[in-house]
């Protein structure tokens, strides 16, 4: 691989040397790893069930990862802004989306966690997680330059709701 340019300013170079690239290799480490596991315990859980094709869960764990790294990828390209902005806004959709599971979630082994879309589901829990990381760092940033405000409470109300 050739060397990028200093004076490059592409959105390519500005990503390959702005990423932490030791965390984007220690999630591609476990996402082997656990694609791995599910190929030792996937036949057999396929069997239990009866499925007729044996890798059911093997390929539905690989489509599942292809997602994932689609959205490590397109996360890791935004600036510290707009990663403020959609974390904000998929905190208030997650957070709806466990409103609705209060009411109309879907009940599976005696817990009510989980959003039906066609034949997947969703836990919102999962979802709203990594965003809640991201804007209570966020709010507690604040405090460098507005040290009056009511940041930590912030950041406490969001993880209390």
């Amino acid at each position: 691989m050739t060397a990028l340019a200093r004076t490059d300013r592409s959105v390519v170079a500005e990503w390959y040397r702005t990423v932490d690239w030791p965390i984007v290799m220690a999630c591609g480490v476990l996402l082997v790893f656990g694609l791995t596991l599910s190929l030792s315990a996937g036949p057999p859980a396929a069997a239990r069930i009866g499925y007729d094709d044996p890798w059911h869960f093997v390929w539905r764990q690989g489509a599942f990862a292809l997602v994932a790294g689609a959205v490590l990828l397109g996360a890791s390209l935004l600036d510290a802004a707009w990663a403020r902005r959609w974390s904000a806004l998929v905190f208030l959709g997650a957070f709806l989306l466990m409103v609705f599971v209060l009411f109309h979630g879907h009940e599976a082994k005696g817990a009510q966690r989980w959003v039906r879309f066609g034949g997947a589901t969703l836990q919102p829990s999962e979802i709203i997680k990594p965003v809640l990381i991201v804007l209570t760092g966020w709010l507690l940033a604040q405090r460098q330059l507005f040290p009056d405000g009511p940041w930590a409470a912030l950041s406490f109300g969001l993880y209390a709701a």
